[in-house]
């Protein structure tokens, strides 16, 4: 038997076509690989070296069968990351063609590809295995000695090479709604792809998943992360069906969401196989601004405070809108209004809030706020007024502190005494002063 399988090695190997260079074939996991243990398969390792880009067309294999059929053999291309490039499946009448009464004689067969794969320099691995269960006599498969895999030089007449490219819809996001991406896989290479071809594509932190789809394509998330994988065959120079995913953008998602997408599988070399796009968010900013009436306000009067929010963000408000103002502990509220506006009071706290939508560069209707001055308060009043909600992004304008002078009111009008009331007075103190005479006459006679 060992003479046999000899001659048989040394057979195949005068029949292997003269592949290129830089290549190194790898051993197998021993001098034999059963494939009825447990589980049944038959690893070898493939190493290409060297620059350039090859292509494995298939492998040479010795291989002896039990006396009972088996079931049919696969031949698995897997790369460094153990994803499956390709694959061939031989039937067992291939293997026992010979000797169909036994099966056991030693034979090579030929794992044919159906089109080459592309092999970038790096480490592979094939797998043989099966489905057939243990026989009494094993079934073994040993890569003949002297022999190489097919690998060729120059890419073998062709190969894939994928890229990737992906744009938004609208250009601008908007901060609180939903937006869009447009995922194209095309093949840049000059050989059809083959096998699984998956991408991947990582979500900005501040985006949630709503949605993928895509003709051919099968997609699922994982938190941030989406993955769509289609068999679909991508000829040379086409492009795979759009893969669209809608997501939603966080309110404060602003200013730029950031997403990457990778392509990979294929067959293909996939040398520009990433993208990383980054979308502006549109998104509100809103600041407040308050003046009143009066440069000075006076004691003892009423006063009007003006107050105005502005959107100087590039997105329009959405949701209700808040305006908080803090009222001097010297002043006293006494009414707040404004169109849109609803203002309420506690304290010394007038809070208005509206849910009416301000344009981007766009203000709300103003307020105005009717305080009563202290007659005897300082010299100044400090108001603080503030603006929240409405999708606002950026809260450093968002507060403005308002300072007014206070003046002391005119002094009391002084309480004169009417000039008719003179002759008056005259005359009652000739009267008095003539009773106080009579008196000291009459006590002087009695005496």
């Amino acid at each position: 038997m060992a003479r046999l399988r000899c001659s048989v090695v040394l057979f195949a190997a005068s029949m292997l076509p003269v592949w290129g260079q830089n290549f190194v074939t790898g051993p197998n996991t021993g001098a034999e690989s059963r494939l009825d243990n447990t589980p049944r398969n038959a690893t070898f390792f493939l190493t290409v070296t060297g620059s350039g880009t090859y292509s494995l067309a298939g492998g040479i294999f010795f291989m002896k069968d039990g006396t009972s059929t088996t079931d049919n053999v696969t031949l698995t291309v897997f790369n460094s990351a153990a994803m499956a490039l390709g694959s061939i499946t031989l039937i067992n009448s291939e293997f026992c063609a010979n000797d169909p009464a036994h099966c056991q004689s030693y034979s090579y067969r030929t794992f044919a590809l159906p089109s080459p794969l592309a092999l970038s320099p790096g480490s592979y691995t094939l797998v043989l295995s099966t489905n057939a269960p243990p026989q009494q006599n094993s079934a073994y498969f040993v890569k003949g000695d002297g022999t190489s895999f097919s690998v060729m030089a120059g890419g073998g007449g062709g190969a894939p090479n994928l890229s990737i490219s992906k744009n938004s819809s609208p250009a601008n996001f908007s901060a609180g709604m939903a937006g869009a991406y447009s995922v194209q896989v095309t093949n840049v290479g000059n050989a059809s792809s083959s096998g699984v071809i998956t991408v991947m594509d990582t979500l900005g932190p501040n985006q949630t998943f709503v949605s993928a789809t895509g003709s051919g394509w099968s997609c699922s998330a994982a938190a941030q992360v989406v993955t769509c994988t289609t068999s679909a065959v991508i000829a040379a120079g086409a492009s795979a069906p759009l893969i669209t995913i809608t997501v939603n953008v966080a309110a404060n998602g602003g200013p730029s969401v950031t997403n990457t997408v990778t392509v990979a599988g294929g067959g293909g070399t996939n040398t520009n196989n990433s993208f990383t796009l980054v979308t502006p968010v549109d998104a509100p900013d809103l600041s407040v601004l308050k003046t009143s009436t009066t440069a000075t306000f006076t004691q003892g009067q009423n006063a009007v405070y003006t107050i105005q929010v502005n959107n100087v963000g590039n997105g329009a408000s959405s949701g209700t809108i808040t305006v908080t103002d803090t009222l001097d502990p010297n002043l006293a509220f006494v009414s707040a209004t404004g169109s849109g506006w609803s203002c309420s009071a506690a304290s010394q706290v007038v809070t208005c809030t509206t849910s009416a939508v301000i344009a981007a560069g766009a203000s709300a209707s103003p307020i105005t706020i009717n305080v009563s001055v202290m007659a005897n308060g300082e010299s100044s009043v400090t108001n603080t007024g503030t603006v929240a909600g409405g999708g606002d992004v950026d809260t450093s304008n968002n507060s403005f502190r308002f300072v007014t002078p206070v003046s002391s009111g005119p002094p009391p009008p002084v309480q004169e005494v009417p000039a008719t009331t003179t002759p008056m007075l005259i005359l009652s103190g000739m009267v008095l002063i003539g009773l106080v005479a009579w008196l000291r006459r009459r006590a002087t006679y009695r005496g």
